[in-house]
């Protein structure tokens, strides 16, 4: 592992990569056997978020757009919408449209379909992709997770969230005010 040179707006970590997001907009990613950033290559872009997967990297342009880059270029059908932001795991990544409604997206070949790809109804701020599951932070700060394991995250704590990152069987939120509180499996 390294550090990259210079500062930074956003990290993300990969299985084996790592990208961050420079202030001027541009991604630098870098990875597997030991690579200097800026070794794998981005499409060039204007960049305002970077969620690094296992086997693809996704990340929102300045106007909107989604773009992916990874083992295959041309597996995802993504909608003309404006995005927000987008969060990857291994084969799959959701992302957060401008009108809050979350869309999410994996290779029809992958082979563990276990619903994290099929987000619930409604306005939604920020989604976090886990393992196999999903949780995301509603308009109103509530918080709602899906997929396989989200049956071992049904006691969702109430109240209001900043923010909330996702994990192998568990989950934590940012609550207003900076207090984190954690739910599910081992956190």
């Amino acid at each position: 592992c390294m550090d990259p040179p210079g500062t930074a707006l956003q990290v993300s970590a990969g299985t084996r990569h790592s990208c961050v997001l420079r202030s001027g907009g541009a991604v630098e990613c870098w990875g597997g056997s030991g690579s200097e950033p800026g070794e794998i290559a981005v499409p060039p872009n204007v960049y305002s978020q970077v969620s690094a997967g296992s086997q693809y990297t996704w990340a929102v342009a300045q106007d909107g757009e989604l773009v992916w880059w990874g083992v295959v270029d041309d597996e995802f059908q993504v909608p003309n919408a404006v995005y927000e932001q987008v969060s990857a795991i291994v084969w799959t990544a959701c992302a957060v449209r401008e009108s809050g409604r979350i869309d999410c997206w994996m290779p029809q070949y992958y082979p563990y379909n276990e619903g994290q790809a099929f987000p619930p109804d409604g306005d939604f701020v920020q989604v976090s992709m886990g393992e196999y599951f999903a949780c995301a932070v509603r308009d109103d700060a509530s918080v709602e997770c899906w997929g396989a394991f989200a049956g071992g995250l049904v006691s969702l704590p109430d109240g209001e969230f900043e923010r909330v990152s996702a994990g192998g069987a568990h989950a934590c939120g940012l609550r207003p005010g900076g207090r984190i509180e954690c739910w599910g499996c081992q956190h």
